[in-house]
């Protein structure tokens, strides 16, 4: 995390959580965790740490902007195929 903070560093991305939290450090670097394609697990902290996202089976798209620094992101779950194509900018007809 020292060089994290060192460095700069924007936002810190992971997953194989199996839930996830959206939360920050204490000098405000974002930490996003994202849950998997699998198995969700669920604990107390689930609820705490989400920042208002269901966890469940999906995924999370990361629009990275073109300023230093700039992203949005957003977890869609799994629930329709269809929606699967169409949120990830696919053409499978």
């Amino acid at each position: 995390m020292a060089l994290f903070k060192k460095y700069d560093v924007t936002a810190c991305f992971s997953g194989h959580f199996h839930q996830n939290v959206v939360t920050a450090t204490s000098w405000g670097m974002p930490m996003i965790v994202t849950g998997p394609l699998s198995m969700n697990l669920y604990s107390d902290i689930s609820d705490e740490l989400s920042n208002g996202e269901t966890n469940g089976i999906g995924f999370r798209v990361v629009d990275v902007g073109e300023r230093p620094g700039e992203f949005t992101h957003k977890w869609h779950l799994l629930d329709d195929e269809e929606e699967l194509y169409t949120v990830s900018g696919l053409n499978c007809a």
